[in-house]
């Protein structure tokens, strides 16, 4: 249900709600059904541009907060999971996604460059796939030559990555990490960190730029992948508006 319910609450399903909404009422208050519908054509429209979707991805990386100057400086890198790339048809051989990879790059970069010891964190929705921290404990060694030093695999939302990730290096008394994911979630992963009892430091393992594309003729050409830029920017508000009603407190 709760996954319904979100899917629902975010770009494209809730204007296609309001669309439907709009035809409905259309039977009755033609006026008022019509202009739902058209409302929510030229936002799903505007959402599909890149000139819409990156700037809503931009404005969540300016809310990007570092610690103070004097704050204790990181003692290890927190890598988050992203999602799963299946291998076959059938999705019973994975490995991790492309933005996992992303992220474990840049966390392998940060290693080399700090010395400082990894945690990868990620679990799996159920048993029949290995949890995200495994295949990218594998990742790491296959790929980059780098070990994990931790490796938490149970978590399944960001809250839980930092809650988790907490029990294994609170007790080793590192309470200050570098977190590893793109710039767009680190608001919210920074949040949760933070919330967790960590002296967060961002990492980010990308930007948007915002000059992409920006003197093309196609930057107001509606694409599938602009629409799920769209929908990333919608997810990451959504989720900091819910944990700092429930989480962060």
């Amino acid at each position: 249900m709760y996954e319904l319910i979100k899917g629902l609450a975010l770009p494209p399903a809730n204007l296609l709600v309001v669309i439907i909404i709009g035809l409905w009422l259309a039977r009755r208050r033609r006026r008022l059904g019509l202009a739902l519908v058209t409302a929510a054509c030229v936002t799903l429209y505007l959402l599909s541009t890149g000139l819409v979707a990156n700037r809503l991805l931009a404005l969540l990386e300016s809310g990007i907060e570092t610690p103070a100057a004097n704050a204790a400086p990181p003692q290890a890198i927190a890598i988050l999971s992203a999602g799963y790339l299946d291998l076959t048809p059938q999705g019973s051989a994975v490995d991790i996604d492309a933005m996992t990879l992303d992220r474990l790059r840049f966390g392998a970069r940060l290693h080399r460059e700090t010395g400082l010891p990894i945690l990868v964190t990620g679990g799996g929705p159920d048993e029949e796939r290995p949890p995200m921290a495994t295949l990218m404990q594998q990742s790491l060694e296959r790929d980059f030559g780098v070990a994990a030093n931790w490796v938490e695999s149970r978590s399944l939302t960001t809250q839980e990555n930092a809650a988790f990730s907490a029990r294994i290096l609170s007790p080793l008394d590192i309470r200050s990490v570098y977190v590893v994911t793109q710039g767009w979630h680190l608001p919210r992963a920074l949040a949760a960190f933070r919330a967790a009892g960590f002296t967060a430091w961002p990492a980010a393992a990308g930007y948007t730029n915002l000059h992409d594309g920006a003197i093309k003729t196609d930057i107001l050409m509606p694409s599938a992948k602009s629409l799920h830029r769209s929908f990333y920017a919608f997810h990451e508000w959504l989720g900091l508006i819910w944990y700092r009603a429930f989480h962060f407190t």
